[in-house]
């Protein structure tokens, strides 16, 4: 009969393969990341998504990225009161409204990326040991 440590290790030699299999898919499904946002580089691939979307949460609740999307509604709803009215130069608000949700995703991405680079200067934001392994 084996006991519960020789257990545990032998289960974990058996795990190892799979691990490293997982990590290395990951590596590959989450490259693109590391292209948007460099700072997912020094992050355990399997990790990344989670860290972007903690990042974005950040991100988001960031005043000048609540006051663009804020714009967006207002520009919004001037278009359709334009519309409504029957101004005849409507479409020049809808491409002002484009051009402020344009502005939103640039926002939210640049303080995407703003918070990414915290976490990575953090000690304890981003994994930077395979602490999966043990």
């Amino acid at each position: 009969m084996l006991s519960r440590k020789r257990a545990n290790l032998r289960a974990n030699a058996l795990l190892q393969p799979a691990r490293a299999e997982r990590e290395r898919a990951a590596a590959r499904s989450t490259r693109f990341l590391v292209f948007l946002f460099p700072q997912l580089s020094t992050c355990e691939p399997s990790k990344r998504w989670s860290a972007v979307v903690k990042a974005r949460e950040h991100a988001m609740t960031r005043k000048h990225v609540r006051i663009v999307q804020l714009a967006v509604v207002v520009s919004g709803v001037a278009w359709l009161g334009g519309l409504a009215t029957g101004w005849e130069h409507s479409s020049v608000l809808l491409w002002i409204m484009l051009v402020v949700v344009l502005a939103e995703q640039l926002a939210a991405h640049v303080q995407t990326r703003v918070e990414l680079r915290a976490m990575a200067h953090s000690p304890t934001a981003l994994d930077h040991d395979g602490s999966a392994s043990g």
